[in-house]
């Protein structure tokens, strides 16, 4: 087999799969199928050409970047030599296909710099975009003919540009907006993008026939949504901000009409209960495009059916429940703390319960989380269905993303102590009638509690460990709010600061308490990074924030977090009792 035979065989089958396979072709196994000296050689420049991939149009989408080519692992961009080149010029390019041809010429373009091969390259792309021209599967044909004007761009041929859009505005004329995807569209974007000289009018009424012959079409809703978005760039050229605010006002009406049809439908015949994900994305889609383009009536009904829609869809949306059974942990749990008598079995808590690993969580983030982390973000739902916060997918180059990826980690770890071991010495306090005043051995004159509320942490400390939930928390997430304050000024911190635009002192707020120098220097990081996220992170259990602006329900106040919030309180201001030395020698001791 010879060079012109293997890449033609390679190649044969691209047309039919809608995709040039020519990329992934060049390994050992096609070069072991020739002997001669000559075609080992174009094959190995290939096969090095090849690693350099060209970004294309539909590459491009949905980043900033003008990059053109991107390398394959460790391939190197050096510039062919003159004997290469007089390799690659004597082959019979009639043989071979025109897409090899165009991307040969293309990186000889890149890295040689070569003006003649750019034009090759560019003539090529335009003959692939007519040979790959497919109203379906449309995606390699405009990534062809968007290089080919790329190029003719770049190197300044301006006539061969006008040459080329004027051929796509006749096939966007032909397909006259009848196409099923996005041909229509992707091409229209191409001429406006490069501002070519056309009548919009006629591009805006194509469009409109897209629109009109899709939006029936449930299985659609990407072909309309690119479509309105088209219209509204053609407007924006044409200077008309007004109308094109109209459109997406009308594209925000079409989005409202069909959730309304899509939760019909879903109330009628009771199948796809994803239907109620897909009506909340498009209503909130709805809401950003009706306050961003001058609606802002509008976009407050639609705020108001969001909410009547989350409410009713949490009727509907089955929920996955994950039982395990703890019985023998449960058995080993009363065992050890079953016999116990109360003052014994508030230092059990105590000495239980552990604060949050910072370093430990960072290393289960960064090197052993799931595929799915990395792939999609969570929506975080409240109890009526609202969405209260979306983690973003893990992106280990962003310190702040893993940051919040190791506070949500962090939650799930405290709500899984609460639900079991957490509850279960709530369970034995209140069959010991646990009384407050047995918590005075930690909480009288305890140093680090501004004076005065000592009594008020103790109560709320005392509320929970008996499961009155909602109470507890009530005391206290502020409480603990002053008691992290009154370290960091302990430490050294100052907890206002001057504004000097209104000249009056103001309080720090608390995230920038928890970051005080003072106070990172004298308590330990996986103190601060456990109430961090217990108080105030919104990938954490918030519990401050919550409780402050009257969000939590009894259920939620009695989740396993806050069960947890309420024990490592205890142990934290055990820390500082009188007794706590003692105390931690004898549970050495007796382990």
């Amino acid at each position: 087999m010879n060079i012109y035979e293997l890449i033609n065989e390679i190649y044969s089958s691209s047309i039919e799969q809608h995709w040039d396979n020519l990329p992934d072709a060049f390994y050992s196994w096609n070069r072991e199928k020739l002997e001669d000296g000559f075609d080992l050689e174009v094959f190995d420049l290939a096969k090095r050409a090849y690693e350099i991939r060209i970004i294309y149009r539909s590459d491009r989408r949905d980043c900033d970047t003008k990059q053109e080519y991107w390398k394959c692992g460790d391939a190197s961009f050096v510039p062919f030599t003159d004997y290469e080149l007089q390799v690659l010029n004597g082959l019979d390019w009639t043989r071979l296909p025109h897409a090899f041809k165009a991307h040969i010429y293309d990186v000889i373009w890149l890295i040689n710099h070569k003006y003649e091969a750019a034009k090759t390259a560019a003539e090529e792309y335009y003959y692939l975009y007519h040979e790959w021209f497919d109203e379906v599967n449309w995606v390699q044909c405009v990534d062809y003919i968007s290089r080919a004007v790329e190029l003719a761009t770049r190197i300044g041929i301006s006539d061969k540009k006008e040459y080329y859009l004027t051929e796509v505005y006749k096939d966007i004329i032909r397909l006259n907006g009848d196409d099923a995807s996005f041909l229509s569209i992707s091409l229209i974007e191409l001429i406006a993008n490069q501002n070519y000289h056309c009548d919009f009018s006629i591009l805006i009424s194509l469009v409109d026939r897209v629109i009109s012959n899709n939006q029936e079409s449930m299985s659609k809703p990407h072909v309309v949504e690119q479509a309105y978005y088209q219209k509204a760039h053609l407007y924006r050229k044409l200077k008309d901000s007004k109308t094109e605010n109209n459109v997406y006002v009308q594209y925000a009406d079409f989005l409202m009409m069909g959730v309304e049809n899509l939760l019909k439908k879903t109330k009628e015949e009771d199948v796809d209960k994803r239907d109620w994900f897909l009506a909340e994305r498009d209503i909130k889609k709805a809401i950003e495009l009706f306050q961003n383009h001058a609606a802002p009536e509008k976009a407050l009904d639609a705020q108001k059916r969001l909410v009547e829609i989350q409410k009713e869809a949490v009727k509907h949306i089955p929920m996955h429940e994950f039982k395990y059974d703890l019985s023998k942990e449960y058995e080993i749990f009363i065992s050890n703390y079953g016999n116990h008598n109360t003052k014994e079995l508030i230092w059990d808590v105590i000495f239980a319960v552990s604060f949050q690993n910072k370093q430990k969580i960072r290393e289960k983030i960064t090197k052993r989380s799931s595929i799915l982390s990395v792939l999609v973000p969570r929506q975080i739902l409240g109890a009526e269905g609202q969405t209260e916060f979306v983690l973003p997918a893990l992106d280990l180059s962003d310190e702040n993303n893993i940051l919040l990826h190791m506070y949500f980690r962090a939650k799930e770890d405290e709500n899984i102590y609460g639900q079991t071991i957490g509850r279960w010495f709530i369970q034995l306090f209140r069959k010991m009638d646990l009384q407050e005043s047995d918590l005075d051995l930690i909480f009288e004159n305890n140093p680090i509690i501004p004076k005065g509320q000592e009594k008020d942490v103790q109560r709320g400390v005392y509320y929970g460990l008996t499961g009155h939930m909602s109470d507890a928390l009530d005391k206290l997430a502020p409480k603990m709010e002053n008691i992290i304050r009154n370290l960091a000024e302990m430490c050294g911190d100052l907890m206002t600061y001057y504004d000097t635009k209104k000249g009056i002192q103001k309080r720090k707020v608390l995230s920038q308490v928890f970051i005080g120098e003072k106070l990172k220097e004298c308590i330990d990081e996986n103190v601060l990074f456990t109430f961090d996220g217990l108080l105030q992170q919104k990938a954490g259990s918030n519990i401050r924030n919550r409780i402050g602006h009257g969000l939590n329900t009894e259920d939620e106040c009695f989740s396993g977090d806050c069960i947890y919030f309420v024990m490592i309180v205890l142990k934290y201001c055990a820390f500082y009792c009188g007794h706590f030395i003692d105390e931690m020698e004898r549970h050495i001791h007796n382990r």
